[in-house]
């Protein structure tokens, strides 16, 4: 489920593109690669994944680390964190509590062993988002 500010930010991202452009019939996906950005959710993505990087090497504030915990397994995956039960949508698969920890643990290791956060940042660069794992996206 996609919340309504969410809705409500793309609707003006395609209204600012389109005026930019001056191109009122081409589709969002059209503008948005026109105009070199990617998605909203990626963004969002990427804004969550270097805060767990931060949270893993003691780069963010206290209260931060606090809400997440690191597993103590080694893995060949690398570092990753450990994904709470939720009980609810709203509160529990949309909270940053959940998505952190699942979006850290899906990414490659190559982005994960980034050794200072500006290689981070450029490795994720060619991140096109977590792969989804809903009903109509899975391939059989």
């Amino acid at each position: 489920m996609v919340s309504s500010t969410l809705i409500k930010w793309k609707k003006i991202l395609f209204r600012g593109l389109r005026y930019v452009f001056d191109d009122y019939t081409s589709s969002y996906d059209f503008l948005l690669e026109k105009a070199k950005m990617c998605r909203i959710e990626i963004i969002r993505e990427k804004a969550i994944i270097t805060e767990m990087y931060k949270c893993l090497n003691g780069l963010g504030p206290q209260y931060m680390s606090e809400i997440f915990q690191q597993t103590n397994a080694v893995s060949r995956r690398g570092p990753s964190f450990n994904v709470p039960r939720v009980n609810s949508t709203t509160k529990g698969l949309h909270s940053l509590r959940y998505q952190g920890p699942r979006l850290w643990n899906a990414l490659p290791l190559n982005v994960k062993s980034s050794k200072t956060l500006n290689s981070l940042k450029n490795n994720l660069n060619a991140y096109k988002g977590a792969p989804c794992k809903c009903a109509a996206c899975k391939k059989l």
